[in-house]
C-alpha cells in the first residue's frame, strides 16, 4: 500500500526519510509464513522464514524498479509486534536482513492500553489460526508495537545479492 511517511526518521544505513516522503507499507501474510514445529520456531524455521523473506524482498525490488509509483518510494515499512525486553527470533532475523526498528512507546492512557491490547489480540488470533506453534517463542505481555523500515537501496540490494541474510 502506497503511503506518505508519517514522520521523519534516519534509517540504520543513513537514509533520511522525510515526513511526507513516498513509502510502501508492507504486510506479513500469515498463512504464507513457514509453520513452526511443535516446540516453536527453531533454526530450521528461521532458515525457511529468511529464505521466503529474501525471495519476497527480491520480488519487491523488481516491483520498485518497474512500477512507476514504486520508482518514487524512498523506503518500505510495516508494523508488527515483537518482544523487546528479551531475545526474539523474529527480531533477530529482521535485523540481520537489514531492517531498522522504531519501537512505539507503551500506551499512556487507559484507552490507549485497551486499543493496543485489542490490536495485539487480533494479530495473535491470526497467528494462532495459521501458525499456532510459532506463539511458543512469544509472550503476549512482553510485546511492543514496532515499525520495521528498510531503505529503497537496501531492498534493491536483494536483487543483486540473492543470498543476503
Amino acid at each position: 500500500v502506497y503511503r506518505r511517511s508519517p514522520d521523519a526518521r534516519v534509517l540504520d544505513d543513513g537514509v533520511r526519510v522525510r515526513r511526507g516522503d513516498p513509502v510502501l507499507e508492507l504486510h506479513f501474510w500469515n498463512e504464507h509464513l513457514p509453520q513452526a514445529g511443535p516446540e516453536g520456531p527453531d533454526a530450521g524455521w528461521a532458515l525457511r522464514f529468511a529464505a521466503r523473506l529474501r525471495y519476497s524482498l527480491r520480488l519487491l525490488a523488481d516491483f520498485l524498479e518497474t512500477d512507476p509509483q514504486g520508482r518514487t518510494v524512498v523506503a518500505v515499512y510495516g508494523l508488527t509486534f515483537l518482544t523487546w525486553e528479551r531475545r526474539d527470533p523474529h527480531r533477530l532475523l529482521l535485523r540481520r536482513l537489514g531492517f531498522t526498528f522504531v519501537v512505539h512507546p507503551p500506551p499512556r492512557t487507559p484507552w490507549g492500553w485497551v486499543s493496543f491490547r485489542v490490536r495485539q489480540a487480533y494479530v495473535w488470533a491470526l497467528i494462532w489460526t495459521y501458525n499456532p506453534h510459532s506463539l511458543k517463542a512469544r509472550r503476549f505481555w512482553d510485546e511492543r508495537l514496532v515499525e520495521i523500515w528498510m531503505s529503497r537501496a537496501r531492498v534493491l540490494a536483494f536483487r543483486a545479492s540473492p543470498r543476503r541474510g
